[in-house]
């Protein structure tokens, strides 16, 4: 009877297996997909970090707690989303399933998921922001207030900056539009 005697080779190669391995249960511990798992464990992806903290959130909320959820899944940034990797390709880059974790209240499973828990996000900011819009009275004769009362009555009605008086006949005249197409 012979018996096998390990060589060096075989002792790395065990290890690398019991390497990937060990990656491969992390990423499945983390939430990533089997495919992504797998990725992983072979040394192509990186596992997401925790999502960061919103940057956009309101200064005048010191404590995080005190805010509302809805208040810090609305100050997420979601510009360029659709650019975004589905997880980061180094430790700390900004992807797509951190995004998503950001703005969902449902654990995001795979990049179907975060496109869904996105769009969902903005359809919702979309909504609301017709809610407030149909909220705010607009005078007749506004042409008639001062520009400081046209630019403050257009400020509630748009989320993007109004410093000038053209800015603020702007914004107005397209939600008289909006609002007489029946939107």
């Amino acid at each position: 009877m012979r018996l096998y005697r390990r060589s060096a080779v075989d002792t790395i190669e065990r290890e690398a297996i019991a390497e990937t391995r060990r990656r491969f249960m992390e990423a499945l511990e983390r939430g990533l997909s089997h495919d992504e798992a797998v990725a992983y464990a072979n040394g192509h992806e990186t596992l997401p970090t925790a999502p960061a903290p919103a940057s956009n959130t309101p200064a005048s909320t010191s404590n995080p707690s005190t805010v509302e959820p809805r208040e810090k899944q609305r100050a997420v940034d979601l510009t360029g989303w659709e650019e975004l990797p589905y997880v980061p390709r180094s430790a700390g880059a900004p992807n797509l399933k951190a995004l998503a974790s950001q703005v969902s209240n449902d654990p995001i499973r795979n990049k179907v998921q975060a496109e869904e828990a996105i769009r969902a996000e903005l359809a919702l900011r979309e909504k609301e922001d017709a809610e407030a819009r149909a909220a705010v009275t607009i005078p007749d004769g506004w042409e008639a207030l001062t520009v400081g009362e046209r630019i403050a009555l257009a400020a509630t009605l748009t989320t993007d900056t109004v410093e000038t008086e053209g800015d603020a006949e702007r914004v107005i005249q397209i939600e008289l539009a909006r609002r007489s197409a029946g939107e």
